[in-house]
């Protein structure tokens, strides 16, 4: 299905919406897909530009909005947070309140949803310019004019100027959206190739080269996953795609991959394959002498953790788990971390079976969303094999780090979501029931 309205709808549309509201929108969209990787200043100034034209929403469709359950989920969940937040406060015996934003997190998806709206156009240049912001932010990484590799994220703390693992599902979730961009233009790629379409080319050898150079067991995991998830996606769905669309993405998978194995294979596989000691003592049972490794360390921060969730099972801790690490008596020498290194550990830690309840309910609903995209959206098969994908990265990401409490995490599953949901926001179209 196309983009196109019926000019009576088309002016009553914008008839309903002032013009400051779409400029309002068509900014806040392009300054938050850009800023995403590219700046985190940009992509929060956008983000809170988003409200303006919500707020406008929510007046002029408040029966419509107040009805979704997206919108439901949302306003419940930033009750819920901020209550735990102010009880841990008193609690705990904080100096200040503890950070709500990044615990919020996926409340904010109606803001980026509404302005999205579905609409073909907006997907497309906010997934550009996503693109374009990661890319960008990649180049200005790279040591261009210093002695040694131009990119060597495997001896660097940092990618995109923060910690590389907060950073590597981005990396993860804009590699697989090429690849399924790429595939659906094959025919232009082979037979009419378009300047933007081979241009894509080498962002896609840059991302695969940054990604291999990540040295990052869980990106490279996840990624496979994502893939895989992405192929079964593809697969159900094939008869809504073009004919020999899943053969063509296929083969081209199988070539990059044993490219890959022949360039990278032996220094990926040692890097999978490191740590055995910690393998082995965690596989005996002899877990007070875990080395403090990578994994060790992980090991005894989700140790700690799952230890705080069986104390307060039903509503967990708080928001705040530093100091909840810094005072664990279970391994004195990690209190100085400042995360649990396990997103899902985390999210029962601070909000507890009841904040699970609400994660996996906002997923159901943004899910049961995203499953309409290949009727609604032209390649929308592809965009819910990407967001499928993107949500595998995601999960297993989180098995190796907090991602859903760091802004690069949350506000992925803010973009995704708001990808998967905004045509439930279409506002000039019937409320689907």
């Amino acid at each position: 299905m196309n983009d196109t309205l019926s000019p009576a709808v088309t002016a009553a549309h914008h008839a309903a919406e002032p013009a400051w509201v779409t400029r309002c929108e068509w900014a806040a969209l392009g300054g938050f897909s850009l800023g995403l990787a590219l700046s985190k200043a940009l992509a929060n100034v956008s983000l809170a530009l988003l409200a303006a034209p919500f707020l406008w929403h929510l007046i002029h469709h408040r029966a419509r909005l107040w009805a979704d359950p997206m919108v439901r989920i949302g306003a419940a969940w930033v009750v819920y947070v901020t209550v735990l937040g102010v009880i841990e406060f008193y609690l705990l015996d904080l100096k200040k309140l503890p950070s709500f934003i990044e615990v919020y997190g996926y409340a904010f998806i109606p803001l980026f949803a509404a302005a999205l709206q579905g609409r073909a156009e907006r997907v497309r240049i906010s997934l550009l310019l996503a693109l374009a912001g990661l890319s960008i932010k990649i180049l200005l990484d790279g040591h261009w004019f210093e002695p040694g590799p131009i990119f060597d994220y495997a001896n660097w703390q940092k990618a995109l100027g923060v910690n590389r693992n907060n950073t590597a599902p981005l990396i993860d979730a804009g590699l697989l959206g090429l690849i399924l961009w790429l595939n659906e233009q094959r025919s232009a790629l082979f037979r009419r190739p378009g300047v933007a379409t081979v241009a894509l080319l080498p962002v896609l050898g840059l991302l695969l080269y940054v990604w291999v150079t990540l040295s990052s067991r869980a990106s490279w995991i996840s990624t496979v996953a994502a893939v895989l998830l992405a192929l079964a996606c593809l697969y159900v769905r094939r008869a809504e795609g073009p004919a020999g669309q899943l053969r063509t993405l296929v083969g081209t998978l199988a070539v990059v991959a044993v490219l890959v194995g022949y360039g990278f294979g032996p220094a990926m596989f040692a890097r999978l394959t490191d740590e055995s000691d910690t393998w082995q003592a965690l596989l005996s049972g002899d877990w007070q002498h875990v080395p403090l490794s990578s994994l060790g360390t992980r090991f005894r921060l989700a140790h700690i953790g799952l230890d705080y969730f069986f104390q307060r099972p039903l509503t967990g801790w708080g928001p705040n788990v530093k100091e909840l690490i810094a005072i664990n008596t279970l391994y004195p020498e990690s209190s100085d971390n400042v995360q649990l290194h396990n997103g899902m550990v985390e999210l029962l830690v601070r909000t507890g079976l009841i904040g699970v309840a609400f994660y996996a309910a906002a997923a159901l609903v943004v899910y049961r969303a995203a499953r309409e995209l290949p009727t609604i959206l032209p390649h929308g098969t592809a965009l819910f094999a990407g967001l499928m994908g993107t949500f595998a990265i995601i999960v297993l990401n989180n098995f190796s780090i907090s991602l859903i409490y760091f802004q690069h995490g949350w506000q992925l599953i803010l973009f995704a979501g708001g990808l998967a949901y905004g045509h439930r926001y279409r506002f000039d179209a019937p409320q689907k029931v």
